[in-house]
């Protein structure tokens, strides 16, 4: 069980990531043509945050395989929205929230 509580915990990290990455791929982002798409389709922050995104879920996943939904969602709620979330986005965006 315990396996699986780091594993929920992980999950609200890599979420957190992710759309910090999120952010990171839509910074210069126009869409005045096709190249423009592709490029950002493309783009390493965005293809980086679709695979954190993959394994975070995965995570989820096997997390709910094993605990059941209102313990494991407890575990992830507090912690995205109170500390680790902010958090990221200080640290690699520089921006307070």
């Amino acid at each position: 069980m315990d396996r699986y509580i780091i594993y929920a915990l992980s999950t609200v990290i890599l979420i957190s990531l992710g759309q910090v990455l999120f952010k990171l791929s839509s910074k210069d982002l126009k869409v005045e043509n096709i190249h423009d798409i592709i490029g950002f389709i493309l783009g390493k922050y965005l293809i980086l945050a679709l695979i954190i995104y993959i394994i975070s879920t995965v995570l989820w996943i096997v997390t709910l395989s094993k605990m059941d939904l209102g313990y494991s969602y407890l575990l992830l709620t507090p912690h995205s929205a109170v500390s680790v979330h902010p958090v990221i986005i200080f640290a690699f965006l520089s921006q307070q929230q």
